[in-house]
């Protein structure tokens, strides 16, 4: 599609997101309420953000969008997907995450207790911000999540839902008092924010206590370039993923979304772009994210990095 200034930007579910999309000077957008508002014509990009409340309703939009010729949708539809799915992630990346196991048998929940090591991850399919995340700490607590999944009225989770029928449990990795939290932009571009663990339980997500890095360094770069590679070889056009290190201090991904990340606060972090070989800052800060992604729509980034990987 290359540079086109009459390129016309539909923005699905997210009023933030159309301000955020208007303050980063993209020159049209449209506002539709369903599939068939959005213009089925060359030069259409539908830029979306997930909703966390309604996905199922979301994602039924952009199946239907995503079955018109001409438009081109960020993040892909094979991403959004996997959004806000764990159970679904562990599927599709099985290399990339320590060892996880989705159960929907009491017997074989049981049976997983004779194998796992205690303490582990309990997740719900869908969460944010350690939300509906657990430490089980012993076998007492792994029965009784058994026991609620399976027989009784489920786990609660945000929203007034429960989990029931199944267990996702997932491997806990000590010695990791933060995780990484790496964005990736059209498999090119990439910030890193550290997390610091939260005070109640050994998990960084939902902790707040972030750090920002607007400078180069041997870590950061091989973080950055760990993230970079997982993106392109799952044709990821926007993704952010929870880094930690597993018992032999290898980097692993225990959760990837596909999300813009949020905008119009004050970011002091780099925004890093892999070119010709190496990494080297751009002149965006994470506060100037929407711009660097409204450039990259103009220029046709997000259409070259789908065809390459």
């Amino acid at each position: 599609m290359g540079k086109n200034v009459n390129k016309s930007i539909s923005s699905i579910d997210s009023f933030w997101s159309l301000f955020l999309l208007i303050l980063s000077r993209v020159v049209q957008l449209f506002w539709p309420n369903s599939a068939r508002q959005v213009p089925d014509r060359p030069d259409t990009v539908v830029y979306y953000r997930n909703s966390i409340k309604n996905m199922e309703e979301v994602i039924e939009t952009i199946e239907e969008v995503s079955q018109k010729k001409n438009v081109f949708l960020i993040p892909q539809i094979h991403e959004s997907r996997l959004y806000y799915n764990k159970v679904k992630q562990a599927e599709a990346y099985p290399a990339w995450m320590p060892p996880t196991w989705h159960i929907t048998s009491a017997d074989e929940a049981a049976k997983k207790l004779e194998e796992i090591d205690f303490p582990f991850v309990s997740k719900s399919h869908e969460g944010r911000r350690s939300i509906n995340v657990r430490l089980v700490k012993n076998r007492e607590e792994a029965l009784k999540e058994i026991e609620a999944s399976f027989f009784g009225e489920g786990l609660p989770m945000e929203f007034g839902k429960r989990q029931k029928g199944y267990v996702f449990w997932q491997e806990f990795l000590p010695d990791n008092p933060y995780d990484w939290r790496v964005t990736v932009i059209a498999k090119k571009y990439a910030y890193a924010i550290r997390r610091q663990n939260r005070k109640d339980i050994p998990l960084a997500s939902g902790s707040g206590f972030l750090e920002y890095h607007a400078d180069l360094n041997a870590e950061l770069e091989k973080l950055l370039s760990y993230a970079v590679k997982f993106a392109r070889e799952n044709n990821c056009l926007l993704c952010a993923v929870d880094v930690l290190r597993d018992r032999k201090g290898r980097m692993v991904i225990c959760e990837a979304e596909c999300t813009w990340g949020r905008g119009g606060v004050d970011y002091k972090g780099r925004i890093f772009e892999f070119k010709d070989g190496k990494w080297i800052p751009t002149v965006y800060t994470l506060d100037r994210q929407y711009d660097l992604i409204a450039k990259a729509i103009i220029d046709g980034e997000f259409e070259s990095a789908a065809l390459h990987s």
